[in-house]
């Protein structure tokens, strides 16, 4: 296994150990995120429908998990590569994550010579959160697209907080 794939490897089971020790935080920080955009994008949200949409992030959430979960045995097992990741990624995303993987991919390849594969992943988790979630920032989401939106800002605001005392160095 080259050294970038051992990197993603790394990179998707830290990811879902992640996942699933912050799912309650993130939970109840979905419930905030889904009444700030409603309330930002000036979208008249009944209280009923912000707990549905809720829901419905959270069911994202599990599918998150469960896919990150799937990736780590299809590397570990069948030796999927980075590259079949981001070919199924892409296929069942709605989002143009092109250019998010891309910049990981890079991002990777800067730090292979004078990083470890621990503190290439600390990196990359630090700077894009759980992929896709820079892709789906990165856009200005529709009135159906705001529990993904929800989730990845909900994500993204978990791993800020996990990293908060330490900085960005590549």
């Amino acid at each position: 296994m080259n050294r970038l794939n051992e990197i993603w490897v790394s990179y998707v089971i830290e990811v879902r150990e992640f996942l699933l020790k912050s799912r309650r935080k993130i939970s109840k920080l979905l419930g905030k995120v889904i009444a700030e955009e409603s309330l930002n994008r000036k979208w008249k949200l009944p209280k009923r429908k912000c707990q549905i949409y809720k829901k419905i992030a959270e069911s994202f959430l599990e599918e998150r998990i469960w896919g990150y979960e799937l990736a780590s045995r299809n590397f570990k097992i069948e030796g999927m590569k980075a590259e079949e990741y981001y070919q199924f990624s892409a296929e069942i995303n709605g989002y143009q994550i092109d250019q998010e993987y891309e910049e990981i991919k890079s991002d990777i390849s800067s730090l292979l010579s004078f990083k470890s594969n621990e503190e290439i992943v600390e990196y990359i988790i630090k700077k894009y959160a759980v992929f896709p979630c820079s892709s789906i920032l990165a856009g200005n989401p529709t009135f159906n697209q705001l529990p993904d939106y929800a989730l990845a800002k909900a994500i993204r605001f978990a791993v800020n907080e996990k990293f908060k005392n330490s900085l960005l160095i590549s």
